[in-house]
């Protein structure tokens, strides 16, 4: 991933956080999780390229419609249980 033409490592650091928080909430909540990673640019103009090393890229001008409008991964109950997982700082201090 390139910004203002010079090589990036945001593409491999959003891969290992999606990786480290899926084995996080994985190991709290006993479930399976899978974590999308996902680069979200603030303030450019422009955004050329969608994905790249098997992570999305979106503008923020794009997230929230990505959010919304994305398919449902979780059912009420698994995204619930999730929820509480994940809001508890102990989750993440590991």
């Amino acid at each position: 991933m390139f910004v203002r033409g010079e090589p990036t490592r945001y593409a491999q650091k959003a891969r290992t956080e999606a990786r480290r928080a899926a084995e996080l909430l994985a190991q709290t909540s006993r479930r399976q999780v899978k974590v999308e990673p996902l680069v979200v640019i603030v303030g450019a103009l422009r955004v050329r390229g969608r994905r790249t090393e098997g992570v999305r890229i979106l503008a923020r001008s794009a997230l929230l419609w990505h959010l919304m409008f994305r398919e449902r991964q979780l059912d009420s109950t698994e995204r619930d249980v999730l929820y509480e997982v994940a809001r508890r700082s102990t989750t993440w201090q590991r």
